[in-house]
């Protein structure tokens, strides 16, 4: 499977692990990575696992893992034991800069600081909400933000002004990406 950045296919999986077959689906996600490869195969998340992390700074995103895996559970990283989701810490990455890697054994995480963690953590969501038979595909991504700050722009000079429900409720969706 090749690098894509756009319309990326990939395969379904069951609870077993299995390769990529004929059944595919297009994954898309907000915002798009800089850069997606497709692997073969499926990760098959466990109804129970760990979360190693290295220190305390990657304590939000380990917990927001956890709020994907109800049975999961996190705790500081072994140098010799592999966890099946792994967080640490890349300082090559580019500021807020993250890679996703999901493999038939396990997930890592990689980032330049807690905040790249956590928009890996947001990027895996968006995975596993389109992966309904928690079976997520195998694939490789690795982005970082263009801005240091995000933001949304909403222009009400031509039209009605929301009201403050509204408002909360995009507030509440932007915030998920």
């Amino acid at each position: 499977m090749g690098t894509m950045t756009r319309g990326a296919r990939v395969g379904t999986g069951t609870a077993a692990v299995r390769p990529l077959q004929e059944e595919v689906m297009a994954l898309a996600f907000i915002p798009e990575p800089k850069n997606l490869k497709l692997r073969e195969g499926v990760y098959p998340l466990p109804a129970r696992g760990s979360v190693g992390i290295t220190s305390v700074d990657w304590m939000p995103a380990a917990e927001a893992v956890c709020a994907l895996l109800p049975g999961a559970a996190v705790h500081g990283r072994a140098a010799n034991l592999r966890d099946p989701i792994e967080i640490r810490e890349n300082e090559r990455l580019p500021d807020q800069g993250y890679v996703l890697d999901i493999h038939p054994k396990g997930i890592v995480i990689e980032a330049s600081a807690p905040e790249g963690a956590c928009h890996a953590v947001r990027t895996l969501a968006q995975v596993a909400q389109q992966s309904p038979d928690g079976a997520l595909p195998c694939l490789r991504i690795r982005d970082w933000p263009d801005f240091p700050a995000r933001g949304v722009t909403y222009d009400i000079s031509r039209g009605r002004v929301p009201k403050p429900d509204r408002l909360q409720e995009l507030g509440a969706v932007l915030g998920a990406y």
